[in-house]
């Protein structure tokens, strides 16, 4: 029942109109600026270049020294890992001989 009056009331009070009102002008001027932003993209025109298209003389590629290092790299930690898990299977190995018997 009170809803109903403060309904009545607010409608009576014309805050309704102003948000209406309000909310259409900003759609008009978001409606303006997508017409604006439409119009400078220019779709009818073909694209262009901003600057020269530049082209290094030799290939782009890693050298033989990165290559090297990186490989050198690489084996050394397979080769730790791999001394790593031998070691542990090994204890592991040794405590169950040693637990059995």
């Amino acid at each position: 029942m009170e809803n109903s009056k403060l309904l009545k009331e607010a409608q009576d009070s014309g805050w309704q109109q102003a948000i209406y009102l309000a909310t259409r002008d900003d759609a008009i001027a978001l409606r303006k600026d997508i017409a604006d932003l439409t119009g400078k993209l220019e779709l009818s025109k073909p694209a262009t270049l901003l600057s020269p298209i530049y082209a290094p003389s030799n290939a782009a590629s890693p050298t033989k020294i990165t290559i090297l290092t990186a490989g050198l790299f690489v084996g050394f930690v397979i080769g730790v890992l791999v001394n790593l898990l031998k070691s542990a299977y090994l204890m592991q190995r040794n405590r169950r001989s040693r637990s059995n018997g």
